[in-house]
């Protein structure tokens, strides 16, 4: 699942990336903070489910 969201997170970087480069770039300009707020969202995500992860491992543990 982490994978599959890192996945989205570079496509979502590269594609702006590419945006940011081209003849839209005035569009890209604009649309880059909604683009960035979503990478936020799913890093967040990511970082949720890895804490998640280690709160059962030391559950497990003790």
């Amino acid at each position: 699942m982490a994978k599959n969201i890192a996945d989205r997170i570079d496509a979502l970087a590269l594609v702006l990336s590419v945006a940011l480069e081209s003849p839209r770039r005035t569009e890209a300009e604009r649309a880059a903070p909604a683009v960035l707020a979503v990478i936020r969202i799913e890093a967040g995500r990511v970082r949720q489910r890895a804490e998640d992860a280690a709160d059962a491992i030391v559950r497990a543990a003790t």
